[in-house]
């Protein structure tokens, strides 16, 4: 839990008190700026410009409203989708041809390991990785991830259900391959 004396130190602006807040929530958006980035160096970009708007808008956080945690994931998420506005990647839509059986789900997660999957998650074309996180990993409705970008809900729902079916086609493929690689 952060400290409400470290917070008001940082609206005053003491460099002490911000480098002691981000290192010690630099883990947390960084794994937030990870999901939506597709490289390390975007991940990188995103945390930088993260921390440039938490220690700007740092002032306008009010403890009665909420835990400064969420506070600080909220302005995260929304300087992402700021900075991936910004960049114009269009979203593409991939059609697979292969859909895993549902049986297949389970055993393809109990076998990844995070790395992977989060690997696999950052090759997901921007529209489908930034709607697959904000369904998924950020709770939200098909309705607020269409007026935050611009789409329509069922565009949202079809994006979702598309990354979904490329992250296990992937994963599946990835763990054949392991597999092969273990009888050679």
């Amino acid at each position: 839990m952060i400290e409400q004396s470290l917070i008001d130190n940082c609206k005053k602006k003491i460099s002490s008190a911000e480098k002691e807040l981000f290192f010690s929530t630099a883990p947390l958006v960084k794994s937030i700026c990870r999901r939506y980035a597709s490289n390390a160096e975007e991940t990188q970009d995103f945390l930088q410009e993260c921390y440039i708007q938490i220690f700007s808008k740092i002032t306008s956080f009010d403890s009665d409203k909420g835990a400064f945690k969420s506070w600080m994931c909220k302005v995260s998420i929304n300087t992402i989708l700021m900075l991936l506005r910004k960049k114009k990647r269009s979203t593409q839509l991939i059609y697979v041809d292969f859909l895993p059986e549902k049986k297949e789900e389970a055993s393809l997660l109990e076998s990844a390991s995070l790395d992977q999957i989060v690997a696999i998650i950052q090759k997901l074309p921007i529209g489908y990785r930034t709607v697959f996180n904000l369904a998924i990993i950020e709770n939200w409705t098909h309705e607020d991830i269409g007026k935050e970008l611009n789409i329509k809900a069922s565009t949202s729902r079809s994006q979702l259900t598309r990354a979904k079916a490329m992250i296990k086609q992937k994963l599946s493929q990835q763990l054949k391959e392991n597999y092969v690689q273990r009888l050679a």
